[in-house]
């Protein structure tokens, strides 16, 4: 008798791991398709599909706000990024989660000029737990941009001779507004 209970419950693991692996990788699909839909720009399609993601439990809560989130980044809607950092500053997160949300929407709102959001960032930055590059990062950000100070241009120098891609774009901004600041 216990022989059987013994198979009966390895029997049930194994096919309650297999139930899950599938759907590990049906969500991953999922994930993927929203991705290839925010590159392609068909955001209405978008829209629809990653709610039905959420609510059909292939995408979990900060996926899902994550992923709007680039979508708002990639649409310019300001209006709706604002909604949804701020929501994030109110969420729970982990430390990796608060870090990518918040270095994400720096980057964003010093390209559209927006000092009290950049002040949010630079915050929640600020509180991560680690992460000291990302938070000088964010400091010096702030030093330039909200607190329009112009001592760092030697830095920023630095980072950009180093820097590629969207990083170097990024220092580019921040050299163009210390040498606005004249």
């Amino acid at each position: 008798m216990k022989y059987i209970i013994s198979i009966a419950l390895i029997i049930i693991f194994i096919i309650a791991s297999i139930a899950q692996n599938k759907e590990k990788k049906k969500s991953e699909s999922v994930q993927n398709q929203l991705v290839s839909l925010l590159k392609q720009g068909r955001y209405d399609e978008f829209d629809t599909q990653v709610k039905d993601a959420y609510e059909n439990g292939h995408l979990n809560s900060f996926n899902y706000n994550y992923m709007r989130m680039n979508r708002y980044i990639l649409c310019s809607d300001k209006k709706n990024m604002d909604r949804i950092v701020k929501e994030f500053a109110t969420k729970n997160l982990r430390n990796i989660q608060k870090a990518s949300v918040f270095s994400t929407a720096l980057i964003y709102y010093v390209s559209v000029s927006d000092r009290q959001m950049c002040s949010l960032c630079n915050q929640k930055i600020q509180q991560l737990k680690g992460n000291d590059d990302m938070k000088q990062t964010a400091s010096l950000v702030y030093r330039i941009f909200v607190e329009k100070k112009k001592d760092d241009l030697a830095i920023v120098e630095e980072k950009l001779k180093t820097s590629s891609g969207p990083s170097k774009q990024f220092y580019k901004q921040l050299m163009q507004e210390i040498l606005n600041l004249d």
